[in-house]
């Protein structure tokens, strides 16, 4: 799944649309954050590929990239394809996968 990167500020976002909310819950927790997010009803992110040889999130999906592994590439989206997306899952199929104790959106 590819998500284009509009504007920063989902987690702020989904803050304002739950306090807007009339039938919100009292209290604010993980899974009630995660609904409000603009990837609310999305798989949490596994891998997170930056094309460009960009280094850095841009505030993009802070919260839903926490627990994510990232694959950085000189490749500039246009020209992204099939063969650098099966580079980036070989290179993701090769990583020692870390405990599953945390607790993320979709978990």
């Amino acid at each position: 799944m590819s998500l284009e990167l509009r504007r920063a500020g989902g987690i702020i976002d989904a803050i304002n649309q739950f306090t807007a909310d009339p039938d919100k819950p009292q209290t604010v927790g993980r899974k009630i954050l995660c609904r409000y997010l603009y990837t609310g009803d999305m798989p949490d992110v596994d891998l997170l590929i930056r094309t460009a040889n960009e280094m850095r999130l841009s505030n993009y999906l802070l919260w839903q990239t926490a627990y994510s592994e990232f694959y950085f590439t000189d490749v500039l989206w246009p020209d992204f394809g099939k063969k650098d997306i099966e580079k980036a899952l070989i290179d993701y199929s090769r990583r020692t996968a870390v405990s599953a104790d945390y607790k993320r959106c979709n978990a």
